[in-house]
């Protein structure tokens, strides 16, 4: 099996490699599809709450569960169940924490270094 997100619409998917049918919709508006530990569910975040789906294939037809709340956290970011447990690892941004998620690009960081050390690096 394999959760899709497809850019031309609003939803997630599951499709069954070995069956010839077409991905089937879990629900809408969801981010970062993962796959419980058994298998037996699809977690799935959507913005600050995460939610779960049952996931089962009954005559080769895959049949996902409405989706159902596990817990809202407020300033969840991203998440990860934690393998033989029913527990997850959660990247959270704390309310006037004034930490700004972005990222830097450092470029040819390595002339900085060769320029504040006595010894210049070798080029490879």
């Amino acid at each position: 099996m394999a959760v899709e997100r497809k850019p031309s619409l609003d939803g997630m998917f599951v499709r069954r490699r070995d069956l010839p049918s077409g991905p089937v919709l879990i629900t809408s508006g969801a981010l970062e599809g993962r796959w419980s530990p058994d298998g037996s569910e699809i977690y799935l975040r959507s913005g600050e709450k995460l939610m779960v789906v049952n996931f089962t294939v009954e005559s080769g037809v895959a049949n996902p569960g409405a989706p159902r709340l596990l817990f809202e956290l407020p300033g969840l970011k991203t998440y990860q169940p934690i393998p033989g447990m029913r527990d997850f690892i959660t990247l959270v941004e704390e309310p006037g924490s004034g930490v700004h998620t972005s990222i830097a690009m450092v470029q040819n960081w390595t002339a900085e270094v060769d320029a504040a050390s006595s010894t210049p690096r070798r080029a490879p």
